[in-house]
């Protein structure tokens, strides 16, 4: 009996789990979290709605009960349109089921409507006017209700969202504000390459760039690349825009298109380099043969 008991903790344990990861899930894609928190902020709109279109079936089928029933009271019930009457508008509840279905495809409506033309020949515009009352007004308020219900979850959700981005980007640089302040020893109000690498020999230092997206694994040339005017010295807004442009790691697909290019690019330039060693080669041979005097010349002796 223990084991059984601790056999199903463990499963309701498991389906926490796979609720809170069903949670991360929904909150991470947008369209399933939308579609979420609009069902859940709708479930009052459509609480009120049905109350709504309980009501108004409600008066049309007490009209339409109390004419069935004095229908009844002047023709025989035996016959096949009295019983297709009763069937359909014999009572309120088959009443209602039954312009219930009228709206909502349970059931044709001119094949709910034939029966009220046994009944009265008045009933027939009043069931189309029932119709188009439903179906033109009612139901797209209802939808327009839903839809703007949807859109404001929209809007704050992208508030939302906002909110949450701009939080973290300031949490980001009230970060990189504090390792700036610490990592400038002399408090000159800019980093030299010396402070730069004795912080960096920090492991948590290392680790806490990490956490900040930041690939350090070669701090030399990651100074470099954040000093932008090239004085060996980087100020807190050079920091800041370089920390914030090198941020996140660069996928394998990237980084190996970038080595190709700059592979080709070196070829290119070596094979360029040979083509202008050669021609120069050449030139300069060319040039000596038409400079260098002849025999002739020296001996005094003229050209033919």
């Amino acid at each position: 009996a223990l084991g059984s008991f601790g056999m199903a903790r463990l499963v309701r344990l498991a389906r926490f789990i796979k609720f809170i990861r069903l949670a991360k899930v929904i909150k991470n894609v947008y369209s399933l979290r939308l579609l979420v928190f609009s069902i859940i902020e709708s479930a009052m709109s459509f609480f009120w709605c049905i109350v709504v279109i309980i009501f108004i079936i409600y008066i049309f089928a007490v009209l339409l009960t109390y004419i069935a029933a004095d229908y009844f009271q002047e023709v025989d019930p035996t016959t096949q349109n009295s019983k297709e009457v009763l069937s359909k508008y014999g009572g309120l509840v088959p009443t209602m089921i039954s312009l219930f279905m009228a709206i909502s495809g349970g059931d044709d409506w001119g094949n709910l409507m034939e029966p009220l033309t046994y009944v009265s020949p008045f009933l027939e515009p009043a069931f189309l006017f029932y119709i188009l009352f439903m179906w033109m007004g009612v139901l797209n308020v209802v939808v327009g209700t839903f839809v703007a219900s949807t859109a404001d979850v929209a809007a704050k959700d992208r508030e939302r969202m906002e909110k949450l981005e701009l939080s973290k980007l300031a949490e980001y640089m009230s970060n990189i504000k504090t390792f700036f302040q610490e990592a400038d020893v002399d408090g000159s109000g800019s980093l030299s390459w010396s402070e730069f690498r004795n912080h960096m020999q920090n492991p948590k230092v290392k680790a806490y760039f990490q956490a900040l997206e930041l690939d350090v694994t070669q701090a030399h040339v990651f100074f470099k690349l954040l000093d932008k005017d090239g004085d060996d010295q980087v100020s807190f807004d050079e920091f800041l825009d370089g920390t914030m442009q090198l941020r996140g790691q660069a996928k394998s697909l990237d980084v190996n298109l970038l080595l190709f290019t700059l592979k080709k690019a070196f070829k290119d330039m070596s094979n360029f380099q040979v083509s202008v060693g050669d021609e120069l080669k050449q030139f300069r041979q060319e040039f000596e043969q038409a400079t260098r005097p002849s025999s002739a010349s020296l001996l005094g002796v003229p050209a033919s």
